[in-house]
């Protein structure tokens, strides 16, 4: 269950790692070796009270004997937030803004918790919203699919319509859904289970052929729909990707469903500096409405 969050936790440029029930470190990624110095192997493997990137107070005092952070988190049962210090490598002590997210089994049950860590004088300087929605986002993944759900997409291309407004010329964005048509014929087959694998398959289909592309994003939006951000404002560009997208998608087979092809409608708009998240939305629903009704099921909005 942990390792669906693996990915997305190194993409980001905040310090972060994750620990078991048992307090044992099981990642760390690559801005947290920025950050400390201690590389992802130095640390994996160890008790995060016993290893060398050892929490203190402001007196220097340890707090994983008597105010263990995570021994709070289990005690609420919910998101915590401190401020402590952690030692560098060389031997320094570093301030940070700790938030630490529990990690939930299918019972409810806390078997671990993600951790976020920012030097204080970095969160003081630039805690805007955004920034603050930006530690939080594996707290907001889908919980089949693994990627970023609606909500944290929601967050992020206000940030764009934000930029696009400040920088019109510099923004250069495009939105595209993606619809099964069928999810409900896999359910019917093999249960919930049957359409949660088939979702879990066209989310990875997107993710692998885009991981190489800059400033390209997916997320699964609700039911059988996902949302990708294009970097391209291009008609052409986004008309590209939706043929790319529909061909690999439809001539997917899934195993176990091998007589049932998955049938999908695309449709893309161009965000511009006058939308608001409302409208944008808008207007890409209206567009799938319109691609349901085309030949191929494609369809991009000119203008």
């Amino acid at each position: 269950m942990i390792v669906k969050y693996i990915e997305i936790l190194d993409q980001l440029f905040e310090p972060a790692y994750i620990i078991d029930d048992k307090q044992k470190i099981l990642f760390w990624n690559k801005a947290a070796e920025k950050l400390t110095g201690y590389d992802a192997k130095s640390v994996i493997g160890k008790n995060c009270s016993l290893s060398e990137i050892v929490h203190t107070n402001e007196s220097g005092e340890k707090l994983c004997l008597d105010q263990c952070p995570f021994q709070e988190l289990l005690d609420k049962g919910k998101v915590s937030e401190h401020n402590l210090f952690l030692s560098h490598k060389t031997g320094y002590r570093i301030p940070i803004s700790l938030r630490m997210v529990p990690i939930f089994n299918q019972n409810k049950k806390i078997i671990g918790a993600i951790e976020f860590f920012i030097k204080r004088d970095q969160f003081t300087t630039s805690a805007r919203p955004d920034v603050i929605k930006e530690l939080v986002k594996t707290a907001y993944i889908d919980s089949i699919t693994g990627l970023p759900n609606k909500e944290y997409m929601e967050s992020k291309l206000l940030k764009i319509l934000n930029e696009a407004k400040i920088n019109p010329l510099d923004t250069q964005y495009g939105l595209l859904v993606i619809d099964i048509h069928n999810l409900q014929e896999f359910n019917n087959v093999g249960g919930l289970e049957g359409g949660d694998f088939l979702l879990k398959v066209l989310g990875q289909t997107l993710v692998n052929n885009l991981e190489d592309i800059a400033d390209c994003f997916v997320t699964r939006w609700y039911g059988g729909k996902f949302i990708i951000i294009i970097n391209s404002n291009k008609i052409n560009t986004l008309l590209n990707w939706s043929n790319k997208f529909k061909t690999l998608i439809e001539q997917s087979i899934i195993l176990g469903y091998e007589n049932h092809k998955i049938k999908v409608s695309i449709a893309g708009v161009i965000i511009y500096p006058e939308d608001t998240l409302k409208s944008l939305i808008r207007n890409l629903e209206q567009q799938l409405l319109i691609s349901k009704r085309q030949n191929n099921n494609i369809s991009i909005k000119e203008g």
